[in-house]
């Protein structure tokens, strides 16, 4: 089955559009929009999600490895873990799986592979934000 670029691009934009409206739409009512630490800390995360989306559209494998290993150090910060609880733990290993996939399909240089794990990435980072939405 071949799968159109211009398929797969659509559907890598609407995931990211996606991702960061829900990301930037959900904080705290007490915290101004793009205040604080934590929407510093996001900011740091969404610029090399967004390198990952450009450099699969434009198939630069070591774009796409350099943007990985980003996110993957960010993931590895201590401002990530805002919440301490095996849930999070959990789903903050699946996001960092989810990332080495992307990262050594860029290393074969296989796009494809490269797409599905960057989607299964933002598919985590929708998931989380959910879980950290989510009251108890």
């Amino acid at each position: 089955m071949f799968i159109r670029p211009a398929t797969i691009a659509t559907v890598l934009l609407t995931l990211t559009f996606s991702f960061a409206y829900f990301a930037m739409s959900h904080r705290s009512d007490a915290q101004e929009p793009g205040t604080g630490q934590r929407s510093t800390f996001m900011r740091l995360k969404l610029q090399p999600v967004k390198d990952i989306l450009e450099a699969i559209a434009l198939e630069d494998f070591d774009r796409i490895s350099a943007a990985a290993e980003r996110v993957h150090l960010l993931s590895l910060d201590e401002s990530w873990m805002v919440m301490q609880t095996d849930e999070y733990r959990r789903q903050s290993d699946e996001f960092r799986r989810s990332v080495a996939v992307l990262s050594k399909a860029a290393k074969d240089k296989n796009i494809d592979g490269a797409t599905l794990g960057y989607m299964q990435m933002t598919l985590n980072c929708v998931r989380c934000h959910r879980q950290l939405r989510t009251p108890e």
